[in-house]
């Protein structure tokens, strides 16, 4: 079958490609749940010679994975936390994480709206950002004051008025956290990439259900997905994410329920 094709491709900045069907043995992690706050991609590559290995430097990269021929984007960033163990290298992707992080301190007027803000954080660290026109009618009346870091500047902003923040590669990206928003193309059931789905279970009712599938590099935070099984039938928005890349692959989906 197709599904087990499993295709993983590194290319960095510098012009290296590392892939899985040239004989690089890969393992990763790619999760919104990291401490960082951002999505974070922690990777693994072995069966690499030495000057192969010396070559992973702290610089941009791309990770694509698939299946047969059909490749997509998981995730673009820098590359950081680099560690040599033996004949295996270890290290993160973290979005454009020296940008995101840069610090910036300032206050703004009464009545500025907080499209103004995140882009004016944005514009002044350098980075993009994707559908801060959500905040356009969000105003502060009193203004409002930032200090530290611009990604979390951004985010309490954000979530003052109800939205996420999150990262598509090198670019930040404002989502809708309710259930509202247009129900994507990404169909998963039995067949098609569809492990289970469960119960999320927890107290904190943070989630309506883990949809538990094969990894769709396409899917991220804020996307509403159409799910078929037998315990969900209907569109689900992704919030959070793990996705597992071993000797099985494996991505675990924490959604809410849409509608």
């Amino acid at each position: 079958m197709l599904f087990f094709d499993r295709k993983a491709e590194l290319i960095t900045e510098s012009g290296y490609k590392f892939r899985n069907w040239e004989g690089v043995g890969f393992n990763f992690k790619y999760t919104t749940m990291d401490q960082t706050g951002l999505p974070v991609l922690e990777i693994e590559l072995s069966n690499l010679d030495r000057d192969l290995r010396n070559s992973i430097q702290e610089e941009q990269a791309i990770f694509n994975i698939g299946y047969g021929t059909d490749l997509g984007d998981l995730t673009s960033g820098d590359i950081k936390n680099i560690e040599h163990n033996n004949n295996v290298v270890s290290f993160e992707v973290i979005g454009d994480s020296d940008n995101f992080k840069g610090n910036y301190n300032t206050w703004y007027t009464r009545q500025v709206t907080a499209q103004y803000i995140v882009d004016d954080i944005a514009n002044t660290l350098g980075f993009k950002i994707k559908n801060s026109s959500y905040l356009k009618s969000d105003r502060l009346p009193n203004g409002w004051s930032i200090k530290g870091p611009g990604i979390n500047s951004i985010k309490s902003l954000a979530s003052k008025f109800g939205y996420g923040v999150t990262t598509r590669g090198l670019y930040l990206e404002v989502y809708k956290k309710d259930s509202s928003g247009d129900v994507g193309s990404i169909l998963l059931k039995p067949g098609s990439g569809l492990i289970n789905v469960n119960k999320y279970k927890n107290e904190d009712e943070k989630y309506d259900y883990i949809v538990e599938a094969l990894p769709v590099p396409s899917i991220a935070q804020g996307d509403i997905i159409k799910v078929e099984h037998d315990n969900l039938n209907g569109a689900v928005k992704i919030i959070d994410y793990e996705i597992y890349g071993r000797k099985t692959w494996k991505a675990y989906y924490y959604a809410k329920v849409v509608g």
